[in-house]
């Protein structure tokens, strides 16, 4: 049987980010739809956000999701993959083997293992090779966007991070600059269409 599509009418090679409406602390209450979303714009894909209404997730229930070319693709890591292999090609991920082992390494810690993260420094201007946009980078900013700019239930994490990490604060600050111009307007309006290039 073939599955509902949120978006039924689709434009050929258009990607339709499906997520959680905007807050007003930050794009998206989930830190998976944020990686997702930033990574696009480091990217420079082109894509059209669309809420979920809080009723749509995917077929396996996962939230953020995408649709492209009638398809629906769940799973952040395995959407960006296939974005990086179908839309632009494998530039966006030039790594040595050792970076990539790397980045999986830190990408695991992140992902899984939140409360680690005062173990990771990022030195680099969130680049491991000259020329490669990192999913790393996409991922930290996601999960760390939820503890820097949004009221917390205890202040422990914030702190540790603020005292201890504070390169993590300037890594996720360069990424919302860059890639996040349109961040007021969207706390604003909760639009999903803001202009961001």
């Amino acid at each position: 049987m073939p599955q509902k599509l949120v978006k039924s009418e689709w434009e050929q090679d258009k990607v339709y980010l499906i997520q959680f409406p905007r807050t007003g602390c930050l794009p998206s209450p989930s830190p998976y739809s944020l990686k997702l979303e930033t990574w696009l714009r480091m990217a420079g894909i082109d894509y059209e956000n669309v809420s979920n209404e809080f009723k749509h997730m995917s077929k396996r229930g996962q939230q953020p999701f995408i649709e492209l070319n009638g398809e629906q693709i769940s799973d952040t890591s395995i959407i960006i993959d296939i974005l990086a292999d179908k839309v632009k090609g494998k530039e966006l991920t030039e790594l040595s083997t050792l970076d990539k082992a790397k980045e999986h390494a830190f990408y695991t810690l992140i992902e899984h293992h939140l409360t680690l993260l005062g173990f990771y420094s990022r030195s680099q201007s969130f680049k491991w090779g000259k020329r490669s946009i990192c999913l790393i980078d996409a991922t930290l900013f996601g999960h760390l966007a939820e503890i820097l700019y949004t009221p917390q239930f205890t202040k422990e994490i914030k702190e540790y991070i603020e005292t201890n990490a504070q390169n993590l604060i300037a890594h996720s600050n360069r990424i919302k600059v860059l890639y996040w111009p349109d961040w007021e307007e969207i706390g604003q309006s909760l639009k999903m269409d803001t202009k961001w290039r």
